[in-house]
Order: C-alpha cells, then structure tokens, then sequence
C-alpha cells in the first residue's frame, strides 16, 4: 500500500482538534488544543504584568504559581459560563451533544432544530447571568478572606467574570447578547433568517469597533495590548459570518428532504479486490464509489480518487482493502440534519456519506448534490 495515502486515510480517521474532558449529562466536554496556547499567554500576563501592577509584595515565584492557579480558574468559569447554557437547552428539550472550550471561550453543540425564540433567549441569557453571580461570588471571597493569595486571585477572577458577563451581554451575534437580541428579533419579525442577519450585522459592526480600536491604541499609545482587540475583532467577525452561513444553510437545506437526494443503490465489492480490476470496474460502469464487503460484512469505502494516490505499476499486488476507508468515519444516523451532514463533509474532506438505520445501510449522498441545492436556493 503507498505509504503516502496509508498516512492521509489514517489522518482523516484519527484527524482530531479537541481533546474530551470527560461527560457530564451524556454531554461530552472538549478542550480545543488553542486553548493551551491562550493558557500559556494568560499566565505570562499575569505573573508578569497584571499581579505586579496590583500586588507588589509577592516573590517572582509566587507571581507564577497564582498565575497559573487565576488561569485555570478563569478556564473553571469559562467552562460553568458554557454549561448552563446547556444545563437550560436540557431542561427545554434541545439536546446538546458537546461543549468545546477553546480559544476567547466555549461553543455548546446543539440540536437547534426544534428552537424558539422564548427558549433561545432563556439559553442565550443564561450565561451572563452565571458570570454575573460568579463575579459577585468572588467579590464575596475578596471581602471576606484576609490571606494574600485569596485575595489576589478573587481580585482577578471578579473583574474578569465581570467583563465575561459584560461583554457577552453585547447585541451582536454570536455573542450570547446577539443571540438575545436575534431571539428578539425572530420573536418580531417571525423569520429567523433575518433576525440572524440584523444580529450579525450587529455583531460585525462590535467586532470593527474593537479592530480600530485596537489599531488606535498601537499606533496612537505605542502599546500593544491593543493587539488583543484586533485578534478579538477579526475573531469575532469571523464567527458572525459563519455563524451567519450556517443558518442560511440550515435553511436551504431543511426543506429538502433525504429521499429526495439519496442514492439507494451502492455495489459492494470483495475486499481482495486487486486496484488493477477496481480501476476496471470504474471505467466500465457509472459507479464512482463503491462499499468493502469482507465475510459478508462492509468494512471499508472506495472511491475513484483514491487510486490516483497509488503508482499504477502497484495497481496488481495492492487490495481494495488497502485503499478503503473505515466504514464508521463516513455514515451517519438517518434523522441527521443535512445541515450537520454537509458540515461533517466539508469538516472531514467526504466527497460522499452513507446514510444508515442503526446498521443498516439505506444509501449515499453525495456533497455536489448538496452544494448545488444551495447555489439554486442561495
């Protein structure tokens, strides 16, 4: 087998950007690997710049080690911020399948199919809530408790909850004050649609603001902490165009229905199949895919393209086996949003996905017929 595509198959299988925490009501927690960036970055700061500007009396050694304990209690409420979001979509019948932690915060992965407004601003509202009852909690601490380290690290997660709930509080989508404002919005103008492109709209015209103000703070003051605005800003735009996308996706393609795009019939092959008689079949028939039987059993998935990964002169002694894909990576339930299969696609690279009915396989899609329905309807 050619080595080179050995490691991309293997790649696209194992292809990870979050590392799970563990559950917590059958929601899975992720960290995204930015996330030990910012940790890293977060704790520099402050044991080199924020504790020594407020509290001169500690040793180097000391900046360091309540540094490293402010930031992974920023991280604790970063994360409790997130999960009761979640906690109230669960009590309002909208599943949540993960919460990723990553770089400036946390995204909570929902079933947002059956959503309405009401139940969006009781999600969306939620976590400013929690950061302001956190805030008032360790200002509670930093009153009450007499010892130095307390103090210090109180001292900073207050602010720092208090400028979470703040800023989330921001009518601008996908802040959680942007989803406020478009569940308000929706609840007005009775299109969701247009409600996400005034809240976005809302949420780009914030994220510019921060960009030039961080560019006037660099330029202006010689100081670049302002760089942290712009990288906010072009994050936060980012985010409100995708997010954006996403719905008029979600959209499009929610008025399709699978049938009406699945492709029922996919030839199965042998497994021992040599590439040489694989690369036969596609020439002589229509088929551009075809499913890896082995002892009755499919295993793998092929498709034409992956022979352009391999030498022709080892097309006699290479296996249709060799070439396939793991059968898991690319089905998916029947009842999946295609929405959620398209991203999957695209995520993953899959120019097709099998859709199935607990084992059994019902058919293939295919990501051209997806994006050709949302050049039609776009």
């Amino acid at each position: 087998m050619d080595m080179q595509l050995d490691e991309k198959i293997n790649e696209m299988n194992d292809k990870k950007e979050a590392f799970s925490l563990g559950h917590y009501k059958n929601i899975n927690i992720e960290v995204h690997f930015s996330w030990f960036f910012v940790m890293v970055l977060l704790t520099y700061s402050l044991a080199t710049a924020f504790f020594p500007m407020y509290f001169q009396s500690f040793t180097k050694t000391e900046y360091w080690i309540i540094s490293l304990i402010a930031a992974a209690l920023l991280f604790l409420s970063i994360f409790l911020h997130e999960l009761s979001h979640s906690l109230v979509a669960l009590k309002n019948k909208i599943p949540i399948e993960k919460i990723t932690l990553f770089f400036f915060g946390g995204v909570s992965s929902m079933d947002d199919s059956h959503i309405t407004p009401a139940k969006e601003f009781k999600i969306a509202i939620a976590g400013p809530l929690f950061s302001f009852f956190f805030a008032a909690f360790f200002y509670g601490i930093e009153l009450y408790f007499t010892n130095k380290y307390v103090d210090a690290i109180a001292f900073y997660l207050t602010r720092l909850n208090l400028m979470i709930a703040l800023f989330n509080l921001v009518p601008g989508y996908p802040l959680d004050g942007g989803r406020v404002f478009r569940a308000i919005m929706w609840k007005i103008t009775k299109d969701m649609r247009k409600a996400t492109r005034y809240a976005a709209s809302a949420g780009k015209l914030f994220a510019w603001a921060l960009i030039f103000l961080g560019v006037f703070i660099i330029i202006s003051m010689n100081n670049f902490s302002g760089l942290w605005y712009v990288v906010l800003g072009l994050f936060l735009v980012y985010l409100a165009n995708a997010s954006y996308q996403q719905v008029i996706l979600r959209d499009i393609l929610s008025k399709v229905a699978v049938e009406e795009i699945i492709t029922k019939e996919i030839a199965p092959i042998n497994h021992e199949l040599s590439l040489r008689e694989l690369a036969q079949k596609f020439t002589y028939s229509a088929e551009r895919c075809f499913l890896v039987n082995k002892n009755d059993r499919l295993i793998g998935f092929v498709q034409s393209e992956f022979l352009k990964k391999i030498p022709e002169y080892k097309w006699d002694v290479a296996r249709a086996d060799d070439i396939a894909v793991n059968i898991d990576f690319i089905k998916v339930q029947l009842g999946t949003p295609l929405h959620k299969i398209l991203g999957y696609m695209l995520f993953r690279n899959l120019e097709y996905i099998l859709i199935v009915q607990k084992t059994k396989v019902l058919g293939i899609i295919e990501r051209e017929k997806l994006m050709n329905i949302i050049k039609i309807y776009s």
